[in-house]
């Protein structure tokens, strides 16, 4: 048995009296995720007299309502509640307020849980006294296109390191969050001002605060990523304008990871006008031809052995992988340049 194991299995024998746990729901137009999200939350085996789910909706107008009225029929622990600022940090500021539990749980609405999930994180949040915990999260696709979606969503060449580690310990940012109470009260929980970045900004005031945010790999959260590369396009797109205001603003919110996706746009703009200079296309030609050559040897899936299906699979994640590398380089350098007026919900 390894140390975790060990610390795992004295955290069951002396677990608390269940806190009271609210999962906040935050959604606008998921009427294809919703009922999974809600069912993985009403299926779990942590006490059910200490469980309710808010969901709070963005007006939603492709029947999301309607499927949530369903289930509040079948579950009394359900609420829904509106949210008419169409932000998902004002929805969950709505869905913390309704709620009087010791802990604050987080979940996207395209997101779903195991049914040990709640029990796993709490018994985390007692043995750190974390004030935002979390763990890894799995992109999950349907067909070749979303799988790739899916590949690199769950890869370190496109996503945040935090989403696939296997390594738990303390952390800059967490998704989606498991907050203590009273944490988050002393922060004031989240800025509505902050476009999609809100909860990397509270995590970042969280950890100046002095409280730890922990990753701890053994909590899986599922995720169903944008269903085509329009919505991939338009996600990672704000995420890099959101993230390049919030710099704008003094906040410390931009490693020198975040600077690889610019730069990498920015050298392309140069070699480009460069081609153009000098009259061949040479210089940008072979400046992608690398680049691509890069991904495709990176994302090669492992154990296939079709020659037809290993390149069908290798293209589709290089094109997802490209696709988030220029859209939130893009994001970023256009957020550097204007200030942002984004404060639609992240669909």
């Amino acid at each position: 048995m390894d140390d975790r194991t060990e610390d795992r299995s004295l955290d069951e024998a002396n677990l608390n009296a269940s806190p009271s746990v609210t999962v906040v729901v935050p959604v606008l137009n998921e009427v294809r995720y919703i009922g999974r999200c809600v069912e993985s939350i009403l299926n779990q085996d942590y006490p059910q007299d200490r469980l309710d789910v808010v969901i709070v909706d963005g007006m939603s107008t492709d029947g999301t309502r309607e499927l949530i009225e369903e289930l509040m029929l079948r579950d009394g622990r359900i609420t829904l509640l509106d949210n008419p600022q169409v932000i998902q940090s004002a929805g969950m500021n709505l869905g913390v307020a309704q709620s009087l539990s010791s802990f604050i749980c987080r979940l996207d609405s395209k997101s779903w849980v195991d049914p040990d999930y709640l029990r796993k994180c709490v018994l985390t949040a007692q043995r750190t006294g974390a004030g935002n915990l979390g763990g890894r999260r799995v992109s999950v696709g349907t067909g070749r296109k979303q799988e790739g979606i899916a590949w690199g969503m769950s890869s370190r060449y496109g996503a945040s390191h935090y989403a696939y580690s296997t390594v738990g310990g303390s952390v800059q940012t967490i998704y989606p969050g498991f907050i203590s109470r009273d944490a988050g009260d002393a922060i004031g929980w989240f800025d509505e001002h902050v476009g999609v970045h809100e909860d990397f900004d509270f995590n970042t005031r969280l950890r100046a605060s002095g409280r730890d945010v922990y990753m701890d790999p053994d909590i899986v959260i599922y995720y169903s990523p944008r269903e085509n590369l329009g919505k991939l396009t338009t996600q990672y797109f704000r995420y890099g304008r959101s993230k390049s205001s919030l710099a704008r603003q003094g906040r410390p919110v931009v490693s020198l990871r975040n600077l690889i996706a610019p730069l990498f746009v920015v050298s392309v703009i140069l070699l480009v006008i460069t081609s153009a200079v000098i009259g061949t296309p040479l210089p940008i030609l072979a400046y992608l031809v690398l680049y691509f050559l890069t991904l495709f040897v990176l994302a090669i899936p492992r154990g296939v052995r079709s020659p037809v299906e290993v390149l069908a699979t290798t293209s589709a994640r290089v094109i997802a992988l490209s696709c988030m590398h220029f859209s939130w380089g893009t994001g970023f350098l256009v957020g550097l340049l204007r200030r942002s007026t984004y404060t639609v919900f992240d669909e």
